[in-house]
């Protein structure tokens, strides 16, 4: 069922409790009450207030590293640190609660599928944001979002596409704006979209939507180069409760990647199946627990040694934290991306033999 119809439904229906939207595993959560929308959630990575605020420019990485250090030590809100330190304001942090609720809500409508589940009469989770919008008011923008995502798709067709300049001036909009030109400036002729994205810290229909301005406007072009991506071989599926069994074998030998990569690939198949989804969410914690704090180390520091022959987007992306000054831990702070594929994507590079490891 699409967004647009769920969200009818609950609006007519006039219901309270929460709905929770799973997406590559990405959860979102809004809470209704008589129909309406009264606050929102979402561990969408480029949401979080320190991705917001570096993707404006408005902190650097080392202070965003030094306020997470802190943080972690205190427990206090990193918005309050933040503010004391005169780098950001109260101005800052309101506009970052705005934009989370915007893309929270409006980019249910950017999703090709997912899963949701609705629980009725479900109290809001804590720390979720208040807001207050009609369902009416949410299709009506939601529709405007779905024409222009259907727009960008006709001009940058995947995020795969590696995007060059042309020479052409910049609009004055662009050039006035430090946003559009720090993102401008990430395209170089080598890096795909999908790696600007992540290099800007910004939410993708943000993103996409400036770089295929630019291209309709003729600053930038579509190369017919695109960066590398790893086939993998179509095998047979596994019966279900083979899968269950086999991954629950892997997680009791201690061994939570082998378990976590059987649910990937033998529980792709319905991700409604709440058994295997529990199952899979016990096998994301216990291997992040294993890779984060014992066979990487929070604060072993991570060195390049050689380029890697091949690697994805996101190990790129990676590579350019690497400086000898972060750790582990402050990889996982820096990145615009799930803490899980942080470490697993550093541990893969490690296995290549790019990247080692030192002690602090």
């Amino acid at each position: 069922m699409p967004p647009t119809e769920i969200l009818q439904w609950l609006g007519g229906a006039r219901k309270t409790g929460t709905l929770e939207v799973e997406h590559e595993r990405v959860v979102r959560r809004i809470h209704f009450r008589d129909g309406a929308i009264r606050s929102c959630g979402t561990d969408y990575a480029p949401t979080l207030l320190g991705q917001y605020l570096l993707s404006r420019g408005r902190i650097e990485e080392s202070e965003l590293r030094a306020a997470l250090a802190q943080q972690e030590g205190s427990g206090r809100n990193l918005g309050e640190i933040l503010v004391e330190t005169g780098r950001v304001t109260l101005e800052d942090v309101e506009r970052f609660v705005a934009a989370k609720v915007e893309e929270t809500i409006y980019g249910l409508f950017d999703l090709n599928d997912g899963v949701f589940r609705f629980e009725p009469g479900a109290e809001p989770p804590p720390g979720i944001i208040e807001t207050d919008l009609s369902v009416e008011h949410v299709l009506l923008r939601g529709a405007t979002r779905e024409d222009e995502m259907r727009r960008l798709r006709e001009v940058i067709s995947d995020d795969d596409v590696i995007l060059e300049r042309t020479g052409a001036a910049l609009p004055s909009a662009v050039a006035a704006s430090a946003v559009s030109r720090s993102i401008l400036e990430l395209v170089d002729g080598r890096r795909s979209v999908r790696e600007i994205i992540l290099h800007a810290h910004a939410p993708q229909f943000l993103a996409q939507r400036l770089l295929a301005g630019l291209v309709r406007g003729e600053v930038l072009r579509v190369t017919d180069r695109s960066a590398a991506t790893v086939s993998r071989p179509v095998e047979a599926p596994v019966p279900r409760a083979r899968v269950e069994a086999e991954a629950r074998k892997r997680l009791a030998a201690e061994d939570p990647e082998g378990a976590l990569r059987l649910l990937e690939e033998g529980g792709a198949a319905d991700p409604t199946d709440g058994s295997l989804r529990e199952l899979r969410d016990d096998a994301e914690s216990a291997c992040f627990a294993q890779l984060f704090g014992h066979v990487l180390g929070p604060r072993r520091i991570p060195g390049v040694v050689r380029p890697p022959t091949s690697c994805s987007a996101e190990e790129s992306f990676l590579l350019s934290l690497v400086d000898g000054k972060n750790d582990v831990r402050a990889l996982v702070w820096l990145a615009p991306m799930r803490a899980l594929a942080v470490v697993r994507a550093l541990k893969s590079l490690v296995d290549s033999g790019a990247v080692v490891l030192r002690d602090a």
